[in-house]
């Protein structure tokens, strides 16, 4: 929190914080969401225990793939200091 909060000024930290923590309590539901959806997907005709470890494979490939996104993002901000 500290480096999100880190470029703001102290007028603006309350409504970052504010902002922070909304999206901190929408975004851990819908990740959860999304990862059980993705895991009913693959286990829908999943019937012996090889295909049930498929399944969970494939779901863990899904969430590597999703995390990933924003460290890909994070690469692309700039560097510079205040």
């Amino acid at each position: 929190m500290t480096l999100a909060f880190a470029s703001l000024s102290q007028a603006e930290t309350p409504r970052g914080s504010a902002a922070f923590s909304i999206v901190q309590r929408v975004g851990a539901p819908f990740g959860v969401t999304v990862v059980a959806v993705i895991l009913e997907h693959f286990l829908a005709g999943a019937a012996t225990p090889t295909a049930v470890a498929g399944a969970f494979t494939g779901t863990f490939w899904w969430v590597f793939g999703l995390s990933a996104i924003p460290l890909v993002l994070a690469w692309f901000m700039p560097r510079t200091r205040s």
